[in-house]
């Protein structure tokens, strides 16, 4: 079985007042195409409830990971994310139209002889 795509669950460890912050970075493994998001607080499974939403992939076909990174860590690596939403419909919507989006790549090309 061919894995298809790579859901990355960012978890921040809890803040001094106990609660936890969430992100995501999905990968499409065919085209290397990456989409990131912040999730609402306490959303951590909704994230693995999104990929089975919209077509996006078959739960198989996708190899998921958790990271818990410390707060710091965390403001760090989601410092550009933007706000994907908390409900599992709103974050499947989210990545499917960052898919879409037309994303102009120079791309080298060595010059012929």
């Amino acid at each position: 079985m061919k894995i298809k795509a790579i859901m990355d669950t960012l978890v921040s460890k809890p803040d001094r007042a106990g609660g936890s912050y969430t992100a995501f970075r999905y990968t499409v493994t065919e085209t290397g195409r990456q989409v990131t998001g912040l999730v609402g607080r306490g959303c951590e499974s909704n994230v693995s409830w999104a990929l089975g939403l919209k077509g996006l992939c078959d739960a198989q076909n996708v190899y998921r990971t958790t990271h818990e990174l410390s707060i710091r860590d965390w403001n760090r690596v989601t410092s550009d994310f933007v706000y994907s939403g908390s409900h599992p419909e709103a974050i499947a919507e989210f990545i499917q139209k960052e898919l879409r989006r037309t994303v102009k790549v120079d791309v080298y090309e060595p010059p012929t002889a």
